[in-house]
């Protein structure tokens, strides 16, 4: 499997950084404030000042230079395991995916290419992945969260081929991935995914996302077999 294409995500560390995190994730009292500190911006009050916040920008017409914000709108959740590959073999716990979609994000493209008797689709797929945030499960523990948002065109496809689907979701499992490896955590994410049923975001409406505007990036794209 290739690389996923990705576009909006601007958090880029050096090498010595990623070994500074590393090494202070290691250290009790530090990860002592980091879960004070998660627990207070996955708080709803924290969340409406920060939507108030980026309002305000709007109306102010105040929106950074090379900034634009999306407001997603909602798709479905997805529900798989992950663990931090420095927990060994411990059981793996949760993590939801919003999969969400704007018309702001650009469409899939796609160019076919004969493999012995089958079609395979070469796909582009443009996204934007927002930041880890926490939110509830059904027994009110906290569980890492993110909103992976696609064009329309992305989530229609997926809602039609579950080949599509398992795409779009490993793109999104991909990008989570390298935020934690990012801030020096190596985690491993379940191949095996769920698509929870009646729930179309976790949780609430959609949250803004202050993103890069501009030319859109798009790497090296994904197989998919047309069926």
């Amino acid at each position: 499997m290739t690389m996923s294409p990705r576009e909006g995500n601007d958090i880029e560390i050096t090498a010595q950084e990623a070994k500074q995190i590393k090494k202070a994730l290691e250290d009790d009292s530090f990860r002592k404030l980091m879960t004070e500190y998660v627990n207070e911006i996955s708080d709803p009050k924290f969340r409406e000042e920060q939507e108030a916040y980026i309002r305000q920008l709007e109306a102010n017409e105040e929106v950074p230079d090379g900034k634009s914000v999306i407001r997603p709108c909602k798709g479905f959740v997805i529900k798989c395991g992950h663990i931090k590959k420095r927990d060994g073999e411990n059981p793996t716990t949760k993590l939801f995916i919003n999969i969400v979609y704007s018309e702001k994000v650009s469409e899939p493209e796609s160019v076919p290419e004969t493999t012995g008797i089958r079609e395979i689709r070469q796909w582009s797929v443009p996204f934007f992945l927002g930041p880890l945030r926490m939110e509830h499960d059904k027994a009110q523990s906290l569980v890492p969260t993110f909103d992976c948002c696609f064009n329309p065109k992305s989530l229609q496809y997926a809602h039609k081929m579950k080949g599509f689907c398992d795409l779009i979701v490993d793109i999104a499992k991909d990008a989570v991935i390298e935020v934690f490896r990012n801030t020096g955590d190596e985690i491993r994410i379940d191949k095996k995914y769920k698509i929870l049923k009646g729930v179309q975001y976790k949780s609430g409406m959609p949250k803004a996302m202050l993103i890069k505007s501009g030319i859109q990036k798009s790497e090296v794209p994904k197989s998919h077999v047309t069926p």
